[in-house]
């Protein structure tokens, strides 16, 4: 009788070996979903493991209108708190979504936490900024390069061309698009036409014997801001010389070594010479006074973009001057 208690003893020392066994495995598992969810291996102490529990609120930002989602000025790191109140500064990545800058309007952005290894993101929290893209202010006015074009026996200027057109606009990056419209002013629409912002004449017949027309033209930008005018036209009479130079009107600065820079080199014994270049919102995108310098294609803010260009030079000691269009292809 004795040896009871002594059977119960050891029975009891055994159990308790048996749940230290217990909790030392569920410490083991516990320690290893931390490992594989912070990407550290061994023995890691569950309070050395921070969880993100929130993230500031960003203030909203007004952009002007058609600004690039790359232009945007979002903040490059946000606050964050952890779970035991510890505050840092984590990167962002912002995704485009939905983002126009040429439509005008209020968008959510949404950026991802780069956080630190160690930590955790268990809510799935993400950075919010609200950003608000102003209506495009409205053109101001339409001007016309050229109104009077000159007569050389029984022809017209041969390509067709009288002058091009460009808008006055608050927003430097707007674009436009330029139509003959009906109303006040109207009366010769029908003898003329509006291609990429030139304006040509239909046919040297079709002018019949006037030497005065009158037509109403329309400016619209991204935004459909409209603005509209009427335009005078003369034919003049003087006799235009020969031309003795000739002005490429394509070229290709992709690299490859060939075509890459617009040059004029009939010119370049020529004096008084004078180069603009103008993109298609009438924008000056290049000026020089040496034919030989050569336009390589970038505009302002350095960029190369296809499509077509408005050249207008100047002979100084031809007393002429010579306006066109140059095609730019990559």
């Amino acid at each position: 009788m004795k040896a009871q208690p002594t059977i119960l003893k050891a029975k009891a020392q055994q159990l308790m070996q048996l749940i230290v066994l217990v909790m030392l495995v569920l410490s083991l598992i516990l320690q290893t979903r931390v490992s594989k969810a912070t990407g550290f291996s061994g023995l890691i102490d569950q309070q050395e493991v921070l969880d993100l529990d929130s993230v500031e609120t960003l203030p909203g930002l007004t952009v002007g209108f058609n600004t690039a989602f790359g232009s945007l000025p979002l903040p490059t790191k946000v606050v964050v708190m952890y779970s035991d109140k510890q505050v840092d500064l984590v990167s962002v990545r912002w995704w485009k979504s939905n983002y126009n800058g040429a439509v005008s309007g209020t968008y959510e952005m949404v950026g991802d936490l780069l956080i630190p290894k160690g930590t955790l993101n268990s809510k799935f929290l993400k950075a919010v900024i609200e950003i608000t893209v102003a209506r495009s202010a409205a053109p101001t006015g339409i001007v016309l390069s050229d109104s009077i074009f000159a007569v050389s026996g029984l022809e017209v200027d041969p390509d067709g061309t009288i002058g091009i057109f460009s808008t006055n606009d608050p927003n430097a990056m707007d674009e436009f698009t330029y139509r003959l419209v009906n109303g006040t002013g109207d009366d010769d629409n029908c003898k003329f036409r509006v291609v990429n912002g030139i304006l040509t004449y239909r046919s040297v017949e079709g002018l019949g014997d006037q030497t005065e027309f009158t037509i109403r033209v329309s400016s619209t930008d991204l935004a459909g801001n409209t603005i509209e005018k009427i335009f005078h036209l003369y034919i003049g009479s003087d006799e235009k010389e020969k031309e003795t130079f000739t002005i490429p009107n394509t070229f290709s600065p992709n690299g490859d070594g060939v075509n890459d820079t617009w040059t004029i080199p009939s010119l370049k014994d020529h004096t008084g010479i004078e180069i603009k270049v103008y993109d298609r919102a009438g924008f000056l995108v290049y000026s020089s006074t040496d034919p030989m310098q050569g336009w390589t294609g970038t505009n302002s803010h350095g960029r190369v973009i296809p499509g077509i260009y408005y050249y207008v030079v100047v002979i100084g000691d031809l007393n002429k001057s010579k306006k066109g269009t140059l095609l730019l292809i990559l």
